[in-house]
């Protein structure tokens, strides 16, 4: 498959859910054929390391959400390291067999479900920390190189789509969008508005919506002469009736005590707790 055309799916499964739930159920839906996983979980956790949402596939939800703290405490910094690289990793690759065998996450969770193998990431967000896990049953059935590269290649698209969701759920625009009328904004202008509320740059709209950046400056250019603005800041100050509280700003850095520090060294993971 085309990156894309997977690229314009994921996307549009993005802007056509209304949860962060849907979006995921959506896309585990998607990818299961593609990529050839049994078992599923995607976790969002804040930056000290609570866990705000599960979507699952075959485990149990509320389980998973209160297991999962405990079962990422086990891991080592240089383990959980691994595990947020850039690309999307195998256990196998991080984990020898015999410390498995000494972790409950495999002796509670996965070797219930017969699960053998399974690829991982995580990564941060300015709204916390989201991690994925699609997982492999039956000794012989490992991952293939083409099935992680096709999951490689959806990443950037799907990490976008949940920042976006998030977003939506922590800051939400006010209820009436009296702006679209006002400014007098086209269906295309109206979506670019709401992803610049949001926090999104150019780079980050342009991956969602399927378009250059070129493109979306010269859709911003056009909104802010309809909107009497000269630039994003008073943008989203015209059209938000209220400033968004800033997500992440709980526990001061000096005592986040949590599963989740080792990776507040990595580009970005500092910079989204400030």
């Amino acid at each position: 498959m085309g990156v894309v055309r997977d690229h314009g799916i994921v996307s549009e499964l993005a802007l056509c859910s209304a949860t962060l739930a849907d979006f995921e159920r959506e896309l585990i839906a998607y990818l299961q054929p593609i990529v050839g996983f049994d078992t599923a979980c995607t976790v969002w956790s804040n930056h000290q390391g609570s866990v705000r949402h599960v979507t699952a596939l075959e485990y149990c939800e509320a389980r998973l959400q209160g297991d999962f703290p405990r079962y990422m405490s086990e891991l080592l910094p240089e383990e959980l390291l691994a595990f947020a690289s850039a690309q999307p990793v195998l256990d196998t690759q991080v984990l020898a067999r015999q410390r498995r065998s000494r972790l409950a996450v495999y002796r509670e969770l996965l070797s219930p479900f017969g699960v053998s193998q399974f690829v991982t990431n995580v990564y941060h967000s300015r709204f916390g920390v989201f991690g994925f896990h699609f997982g492999r049953t039956g000794a012989l059935r490992a991952f293939k190189t083409r099935e992680l590269r096709d999951l490689n290649r959806v990443l950037p698209v799907m990490k976008l789509a949940q920042a976006l969701l998030v977003a939506e759920a922590l800051v939400p625009s006010p209820g009436a969008e009296w702006w679209v009328d006002a400014w007098g904004l086209s269906p295309r202008e109206r979506e670019l508005v709401k992803l610049v509320g949001r926090g999104m740059q150019n780079a980050e709209i342009a991956r969602l919506l399927g378009m250059s950046t070129n493109t979306v400056r010269n859709h911003l250019v056009s909104i802010f002469h309809k909107a009497c603005v000269s630039n994003r800041a008073e943008l989203v100050f015209a059209m938000m009736s209220r400033t968004p509280v800033e997500p992440g700003k709980g526990a001061p850095l000096g005592v986040r005590r949590s599963w989740s520090a080792p990776l507040a060294g990595l580009p970005g993971f500092g910079a989204a707790t400030r």
